[in-house]
């Protein structure tokens, strides 16, 4: 599935109120291009400066946009943004469309007037957040995503979480996934031991968190691990 497809699945969800059945998820992930920008240039942070930062990736009026790296601490980061869309006339029939955020455009193209939509909005589709690499080189050990990760997601309305390691994880929320309680967070920790030697996640622990959950490179698309 290709990522405008998908926005518009996780939309149509979050207007509805209701989470998807895990079988509804698609088996693969194309990422867009806005998006592995914005993911490319938040692993570059992170290395940089050794600190966990973030982005939101957001639809907005139908195009997907990611904000700027945050730079948040070696343990968290918060994400806060402000967002604005607008249609500013430019001829006749022709109207420049921008998304600002912070009051800075980051995105612009004009439209006919008949493409813009009846009630345009803005939709913030997930957060992604990153974990630095501890150690170097070939002993480089990075980390799942954390308790506290999983605590901020489940009380979120956001029905998806995606980590930056050295690959790009993406956690989804479906009808079934539970609180964090002590048995998933026994799962979480055999799963963050195993990830963090090996970088495998086991299919058979990891479908005891109760989640949907994609793994690719950076560069490439997502696939379905569960």
């Amino acid at each position: 599935m290709n990522f405008f497809k998908f926005s518009e699945f996780i939309i149509s969800h979050q207007r509805s109120g209701v989470l998807p059945n895990a079988s509804s998820y698609p088996s693969s992930i194309v990422l867009d291009s806005s998006i592995l920008q914005g993911i490319k240039k938040l692993k570059e942070f992170t290395d940089q400066f050794g600190y966990e930062h973030s982005i939101t990736i957001f639809d907005a009026g139908g195009t997907v946009v990611s904000t700027p790296p945050i730079k948040g601490s070696k343990t968290d980061v918060i994400t806060r943004h402000k967002f604005q869309l607008s249609f500013n006339p430019l001829r006749k029939g022709w109207f420049e469309k921008q998304v600002l955020i912070g009051g800075k455009a980051v995105f612009k193209t004009q439209i006919k007037q008949q493409d813009i939509s009846k009630d345009p909005k803005i939709t913030p589709l997930f957060n992604i957040h990153s974990h630095p690499a501890a150690g170097s080189g070939e002993k480089k050990a990075y980390t799942f995503f954390s308790d506290l990760d999983l605590k901020t997601f489940l009380s979120s309305r956001a029905f998806c979480m995606g980590l930056v390691t050295c690959e790009f994880l993406l956690l989804c929320k479906h009808r079934n996934s539970l609180a964090l309680g002590e048995k998933q967070r026994g799962i979480l920790k055999k799963i963050n031991e195993e990830y963090s030697n090996t970088r495998c996640i086991s299919e058979e622990i990891s479908q005891e968190l109760g989640f949907v959950i994609y793994r690719g490179r950076i560069s490439d698309k997502l696939e379905r691990i569960v």
